[in-house]
């Protein structure tokens, strides 16, 4: 009898575990590098073809006289031309895409025979037009492409006539701002004009007389606060005003322009930090438009009260103040303390730097129903901050006892901590501060938050 004797052999488990992920890793890899190739290759495909479309749009130019470059309703005599509004944006399908088409006809006042206003002065400062084409084919900066030409009158300069209107463009640091659209609309008949700032600054020319402010002055640019000129009325007095026009004057307008950020309001409990989903409460603030005469001159912002719940992010804010309304929060289970970090003199605002910081600012809110001590230090018109408060238990020498120190607007809550604990029962304090009498005394938690106001009396 003869027997046969088999060896089987195979992978583990394991083995197998660590081949699938090898290849799965390699897979990835490789589909990953795929997919970024043709997203390359088609945006590639499109800026090509946005150039071509471009350069469609410089030809037709090129084939009218330099007197008919412009839009029929343009606001400057001395631009206004032949081309329909509606080549001022349009849209156009080219190789499979579609394309945004902007177009815009500025004059050029060119430094070489002075400038209007300037020395020598340029009397007759439509020197030449340039004519800006963006093509975009989504809402990415990347994805556009913007190309000028200049377009040059056949003989000498002539008298544009109207009025010239300089429009300069900064930060609240006073950094020019470049590459931001200017739009000058007559209010009287829409007709409207456009410029590009280089340098900060765009040059108007030719606009006809207004001796009363009729003209509007808008101003835009990806990633910037829109800002724009108001007329006054019974309920704004406005620092932005529309401008008026002099024949044969230069008016010289300036704006702030800031970039935006997104901001974070959180309402948040004081000792455990968690977030409170259930607090509401009106935010206002942002670029200050002006004041209201009709309330004795109340500041106007950007953000009018706006009612929110809970953590809110709030995007495209420009820099600026920002308030929140203390007698909008609810609900009244809670104590709200203040903002943080909250400007100095006001513990429901803040204050948003040019560079978008601050960016997240805490809603504190204490636990009504938590036994505790919430401390007012005053003396006795303003708070005292950096007063050394220290609550202990009087009857029990290993019971709580611990010391805070008042904040900016001379409160200081106790228990200090999440891990501690106060019971309902009488405590004693006794508060210092520089420049002041010290000041006992006793603070009696019954049924949760105990709030105490102390003044402190001056040496």
């Amino acid at each position: 009898m003869i027997s046969c004797r088999k060896t089987l052999k195979g992978m583990t488990i394991i083995e197998g575990l660590v081949m699938l992920a090898i290849f799965s890793i390699i897979t990835l890899s490789f589909y990953e590098v795929y997919s970024n190739g043709a997203r390359l290759a088609l945006d590639s495909k499109r800026r090509l073809a946005a150039v071509a479309v471009a350069n469609e749009q410089f030809e037709k130019l090129r084939n009218i006289a330099y007197t008919s470059v412009g839009f029929v309703d343009e606001a400057s005599t001395a631009l206004r031309g032949t081309l329909p509004a509606s080549e001022r944006e349009k849209t156009v399908n080219s190789a499979g895409s579609s394309f945004t088409v902007k177009t815009i006809v500025q004059n050029i006042d060119d430094p070489f025979d002075g400038t209007a206003g300037g020395s020598p002065n340029d009397t007759v400062p439509n020197d030449s037009k340039k004519v800006t084409v963006e093509v975009s084919w989504g809402s990415d900066d990347s994805q556009s492409v913007r190309l000028s030409t200049r377009f040059v009158p056949d003989g000498i300069e002539t008298i544009a006539g109207g009025g010239n209107l300089v429009v300069n463009v900064s930060d609240s640091s006073g950094a020019s701002v470049s590459s931001a659209t200017v739009t000058v609309t007559d209010l009287d008949s829409s007709d409207q004009t456009q410029c590009v700032t280089e340098s900060g600054s765009c040059l108007f020319v030719g606009l006809d007389e207004k001796l009363t402010p009729r003209y509007k002055v808008t101003l835009s640019k990806s990633g910037y606060e829109s800002v724009e000129t108001r007329d006054a009325t019974a309920t704004l007095d406005p620092i932005d005003k529309h401008v008026s026009i002099l024949a044969g004057q230069l008016q010289t307008v300036s704006f702030a322009m800031d970039r935006v950020y997104t901001i974070t309001f959180s309402p948040k409990e004081v000792l455990s930090g968690d977030v409170l989903d259930s607090v509401s409460y009106l935010i206002a603030g942002g670029r200050l438009l002006g004041t209201n005469p009709s309330d004795g001159n109340s500041p106007v912002y950007s953000l009018s009260p706006t009612s929110v719940t809970g953590e809110t992010s709030i995007s495209d804010a420009p820099p600026g103040t920002y308030f929140v309304d203390g007698p909008s929060i609810t609900p009244s289970s809670y104590s709200y303390w203040s903002l943080n970090p909250a400007i100095v003199s006001d513990a429901f605002s803040v204050s948003v730097g040019t560079d978008g910081t601050p960016s997240e600012f805490s809603l504190v809110a204490i636990d009504m129903s938590r036994p505790g001590v919430f401390f007012t230090v005053t003396d006795g018109t303003s708070p005292v901050p950096d007063a050394s408060v220290r609550l202990f238990d009087p009857l029990d020498p290993s019971g709580y006892d611990h010391t805070s120190t008042t904040d900016q607007f001379g409160k200081v809550y106790f228990p200090h901590d999440e891990g501690s604990v106060l019971l309902l029962q009488d405590y004693s304090y006794e508060i210092t501060a520089t420049g002041y009498h010290d000041e006992n005394g006793t603070a009696t938690i019954s049924s949760g938050l105990a709030e105490e106001s102390v003044t402190l009396s001056p040496m």
